[in-house]
């Protein structure tokens, strides 16, 4: 009976559990902590160091303190050294901007953490030497600006950012997209030299770009540059001692590449010299001494042939010679000369006396063969002529003579060379107004002689 009474209350117990179900036991929900705009973000969860994404499941009614790592920094790119990406909390995805804060997990729920991120830009010269600003850290595609300096001695080529040429452009404004290293790459200046020079005359003024100058002047300039030249025209200088103010006119005739524009630009790229021709005129100044008349004042063109001469009765006087320039060019008549500078010219006058010595002598050795009226002599050599006479004086030439004791014979030759007038004439008239002394300037050669001893 116990028995029975056992089974039926067994029964009854598992009937009513099938009719009203098991009783539960604790639930539990999965937190998921995610981060933007990137993963990877270091958090710490209940005081344990995690990384994002984070997912683990808590019982219902668990409290959980989440704490978002802010700042941060992390190496995301092979290009910047070191820790380029900086990460700084914002808020979470439901506004909230506690960091940390606490969630109560009562379902499965996702939070999310809203980072700024920031990123470094680096800059630099190639070569060393330039200051790019602008390094440090940016937000996020932020346009940055950045301009490459001047650096003395070179001339910026290109940017490369991040190992890609992004050529030339000065400034160069770069979206921060991602870490950046910025390399401003410069070249050496090329530099050449340019030069302004003058003919037939230095010393004239010339210009470049505008800034005035003194003949030659040489400039060093970086090659590509673009330069104006110019020469002064008309111009006009005192270049000679013998005259005094003005003695020299110039006017612009071309350059030496034919060019005929003054003003001129040109561009530099190579060593370069560019000459302005000039044509010039030159001053002479013709007097007498004594006074016979007053100064005369000539203008002629560089290089032609000028005369001169005078007449008319003399007085007192007799014609000496030519001074021109302080040097005795003798009594030749009328004076000719190539006008190739400015000229003092005077014409000498003597007091007229009956009888002058006229002397004639060589150099650098005396005793040589002369003659003077047809008759030999050996130098020196000075005859009494009546005044105004004209005789031919001359000196042999080649000759020999024998100046060493250890020659045998003739071991010397004399060559006439010029009078020291500068006359080549050989022999030569002359007129005598005054005491003049002619010397024939001689050309030496030596004998060597060679033997051997014993004979043969």
């Amino acid at each position: 009976m116990k028995k029975k009474l056992l089974l039926f209350a067994s029964l009854t117990v598992f009937l009513i559990l099938m009719l009203t179900g098991c009783p539960s036991g604790p639930k539990s929900f999965t937190l998921t902590i995610t981060t933007l705009p990137d993963a990877g973000i270091q958090i710490i969860v209940d005081l344990v160091n995690k990384v994002t994404p984070f997912s683990q499941k808590y019982q219902e009614g668990t409290t959980v303190e989440v704490q978002i790592t802010s700042p941060q920094e992390r190496d995301t790119s092979a290009f910047v050294g070191g820790d380029d990406t900086k990460y700084t909390f914002q808020q979470w995805n439901d506004a909230n901007n506690t960091n940390p804060r606490n969630i109560t997990v009562n379902s499965n729920i996702v939070h999310t953490a809203q980072m700024g991120v920031q990123y470094k830009v680096e800059t630099s010269s190639n070569p060393a030497g330039a200051v790019v600003t602008g390094s440090g850290w940016h937000n996020k595609n932020a346009n940055l600006t950045l301009t490459a300096p001047a650096m003395a001695g070179y001339t910026f080529s290109h940017w490369v950012v991040n190992g890609v040429n992004l050529e030339s452009a000065n400034p160069l404004v770069v979206a921060v997209n991602n870490p950046k290293n910025v390399v401003a790459h410069y070249t050496p200046d090329v530099q050449y030299t340019l030069t302004l020079i003058t003919l037939p005359d230095l010393a004239l003024d010339v210009r470049i770009d505008g800034t005035l100058y003194s003949s030659p002047k040489g400039m060093v300039i970086q090659g590509g540059a673009s330069k104006q030249i110019s020469v002064d025209t008309p111009q006009q200088k005192d270049i000679s001692p013998w005259l005094t103010g003005i003695d020299a006119r110039y006017t612009f005739a071309n350059w030496d590449d034919t060019n005929t524009s003054n003003p001129r630009n040109v561009t530099i790229n190579s060593d370069i010299t560019y000459t302005a021709f000039m044509n010039a005129e030159y001053r002479l100044d013709v007097s007498a001494s004594p006074t016979l008349w007053e100064t005369g004042v000539y203008w002629n063109a560089r290089g032609s042939l000028w005369e001169f001469d005078f007449s008319g009765d003399l007085g007192p006087y007799n014609f000496s010679h030519w001074l021109v320039n302080g040097q005795n060019l003798g009594s030749a008549r009328p004076l000719e000369l190539v006008v190739d500078k400015p000229y003092n010219i005077a014409a000498v006058f003597a007091t007229q006396q009956p009888d002058y010595t006229l002397t004639v002598t060589t150099s650098p050795h005396t005793e040589l063969n002369i003659s003077i009226g047809g008759t030999n002599y050996l130098s020196p050599k000075s005859v009494v002529l009546s005044s105004g006479s004209s005789t031919q004086i001359g000196v042999t030439s080649p000759q020999n003579k024998d100046t060493s004791p250890h020659v045998a014979e003739n071991d010397t030759r004399y060559t006439f060379q010029q009078w020291n007038d500068t006359n080549t004439q050989n022999p030569r008239d002359i007129t005598l107004y005054s005491d003049m002394t002619y010397t024939a300037e001689m050309k030496l050669e030596y004998l060597v002689a060679t033997f051997s001893s014993p004979a043969g």
